[in-house]
This record gives structure tokens, sequence and C-alpha cells, in this order.
């Protein structure tokens, strides 16, 4: 009786042992931690099978001190696809880094505050960058993008102070199909994620060639939000007919740009799509857009002309605030304006008197918001033409 009470004990201590998690390895010398992932350590790197089997994703290093970095395709027959969240985080003598052509993820976080890299290159097989997977690369200077790139998460490369050049291998037509989360996601910004300081990219190279003039291709339907915010080089940019939306901040604080030329299809033109653009001097509206968003042209300081053409329904809050040199607007039609509190159209102010409108120099001040000199009354909310009626 005694042996059988032996023998039992025997049994609970071994499944007390394997339960609270005992290291179990696989015929590749991997950690079997649950019926569904093995973990296994090569070349100092932290490898994680997916549940199906497919292929492995870096999780991590064990030696945070790591200089030079470089991740092979495949490990014991299983291809590379990802890099986990936090995998390298914090890594802050990393210099180099070399990712294989099997990875198609690079998680949140991934690469985040590693103040001693220089460079990195993203290779075509990558799809998305991960929130933050780049924030906080102090030294980070060259960075090469690969043309399949589709989304970039937010605050991706957010506070790359030294970022000099991007290096994209796709074309233009690609750059503005990608996704980006917020102006910290893209490289051409790599502003602060709390006060929006610029230290992004002072210069984009696309098949080689350095960027300073856009033009977009036809066929081309939208610009992506944040595709080009903060890209300071850009002098003149032109947007094909094929194009009917502008995305949110698509050309935010584009400094240096002079020059646009509209798409003659174009309908939407989003909350701050042009903001900041400080040496625009003039904008002709086209004649389909419906809508111009909120703070679209604000802070154009050097806007002197607009004409807003008779499609036009909805102009958004502040849409042309602190543009202090607007001195001419031309409305196609000035009849049936009125300023609404509310983004609804819910809650009207007042109506906005047609013969003002009528007057380019006068609707520049009612379209900044100031109305005429003798009210103290604000037209800085949301426009509606609502008809033909004074």
């Amino acid at each position: 009786m005694k042996k059988i009470i032996c023998l039992l004990c025997m049994i609970s201590m071994l499944f007390v042992v394997v339960g609270c998690g005992q290291k179990v390895y696989n015929e590749y010398n991997q950690i079997q931690t649950s019926d569904s992932e093995a973990i296994t350590v090569v070349d100092d790197l932290i490898l994680k099978l997916s549940a199906e089997g497919k292929g492995y994703t870096v999780t991590g290093t064990v030696n945070k001190q790591i200089k030079t970095l470089t991740i092979k395709s495949e490990y014991n027959e299983f291809a590379v696809t990802a890099i986990g969240p936090n995998a390298f985080r914090g890594c802050n003598k990393l210099v180099s880094v070399s990712i294989p052509d099997s990875v198609e993820i690079i998680g949140d976080n991934a690469f985040s505050g590693c103040m001693a890299l220089e460079e990195m290159t993203v290779p075509d097989s990558v799809v998305e960058i991960g929130a933050g997977a780049f924030s906080d690369c102090l030294s980070l200077r060259d960075l090469t993008i690969g043309s399949g790139v589709q989304y970039i998460y937010d605050s991706a490369f957010a506070d790359c102070k030294d970022l000099v050049n991007i290096y994209y291998k796709g074309n233009l037509k690609k750059w503005c199909s990608i996704f980006f989360g917020n102006l910290q996601s893209s490289p051409l910004s790599g502003a602060t994620a709390s006060n929006y300081s610029v230290y992004g990219a002072k210069k984009m190279y696309i098949g080689g060639k350095i960027v300073t003039d856009i033009v977009i291709p036809d066929g081309v339907t939208e610009i992506g939000a944040y595709a080009f915010a903060y890209f300071c080089d850009v002098k003149n940019v032109t947007i094909p007919d094929s194009v009917v939306e502008i995305g949110e901040s698509a050309f935010y604080i584009c400094y240096y740009m002079e020059n646009i030329v509209m798409a003659k299809n174009l309908k939407d033109i989003s909350y701050r799509a042009f903001f900041g653009c400080c040496n625009l001097k003039s904008i002709i509206i086209p004649d389909e857009v419906k809508r111009i968003g909120e703070q679209a042209f604000s802070n154009c300081y050097k806007l002197t002309d607009v004409t807003i053409p008779e499609s036009v329904e909805y102009i958004g809050l502040q849409a042309f605030a602190n543009c202090g040199n607007l001195k001419n607007v031309t409305f196609a039609n000035p009849n049936g304006w009125a300023v609404y509190s509310e983004k609804s159209y819910d809650s009207i102010i007042t109506a906005v008197p047609s013969s003002e409108l009528s007057d380019t120099g006068s609707a520049a001040k009612y379209l900044k918001g100031y109305g005429d000199s003798s009210s103290s009354f604000s037209y800085a909310g949301y426009w509606k033409r609502n008809g033909n009626n004074a």
C-alpha cells in the first residue's frame, strides 16, 4: 500500500513540474511552451514558431547589447515572416540591421529606442510597419522603404531627429496609396508625438532620383492621408484629373510649395490638406469640388487669391484661417451661404449676405472669419450653401 501511495505522489509531482512550465524540447531543439507554439534561440535571436507551423516571428534577443544584427531568411527550414512587437526595443547599442526579404510584418515598437541605429532597409517583402516601429531612433539618417509596404501605422517614425534621406523603391502611384496612421507615421515628418515638431527627412528619392516637383501619375484616384506631409523640399505639385480626393493632411506644411495644379475632377479637399503651405499664393478650386475640409488652407500666410466654384456646398471650420494676406476671394455663386456652429449643420448662426460675397475684397474678410469691420460677429464657423436666397 505504501508503494502505491509513493508512486501516486511521484506522478503528481511530475505533473506539477511539467504544468508549471518545465522546458520541453521538440525535434528542432525548440522550447515547446504549449500545443500551439514553440520558441527557440539561435544566434542570440528568440524565435517563435506560428501556431500553424508556417514560419517564425523574431520576438527578441538574449543580448540587449547587440551592435550588429543579421536576421536570416529561415531557421530550421522555417521562414522568418515577422519581427514581433518590442522585439529589439531599447537595444540602444544596435548600429546596423539586416532584415531578410522573407519578412512581411515589422511589429509595433520593434526597433523603438534603438538610438545608435544609423540606417535601415525595409525589404520589398514587408507589407506592414507597426505603430512606433522606429520611433526614437535618434541617429537614423538613411531609410530605404521597399515597394511592398502598404501600411505604416501610428508614430512609426516619431522623433527620428537625424533622418536625412528616404529612398523609396516603389513609384509615386504606390506611395500615394500607402496607409499612414497619423502625422508621426510618415518618415517625411518624423514629428514628435507631443508637439508635432518637425524632425523628418530632408530629401526623398524615388527611382534613384531626388524629388523636388511632384507630378502625380494619371490613374491615381486618391492621394492618401499624410502622403506628403512635411515634405518641405517640394515646390510644384501637379495633380491629374483622375484624382477625386485629397486625403487628410496630404500636403500638411509643405513649406516651400509655390504652385499647385488641381485635378479637374477633384470632389473633396480633406481636413488640413494644405495646412501651413506658407509660400502658396493662389488657388483655383476645380469646378467639381463639393467640400473644402476644416483648416484645409489654414496658415497659408502668402495666399492672396482664391476662386470658389459653384459646385462647392460646404466649407469647413477655419478653412482659410490665418491667411493674413488673402485679399481676393471670388465666389462663382455668392447666394445662399450660411454659417453653422456644428459640423452636423443643424444649428444655423447666421446667413452670410450675398452682397458681401459678391465683392472679392469683403468675401475674403468673411471667409477668413472676420465679417465686416463694423461687426464683432465671427463668421469662422461651418459654411454651407443652402440655396439661392440671399
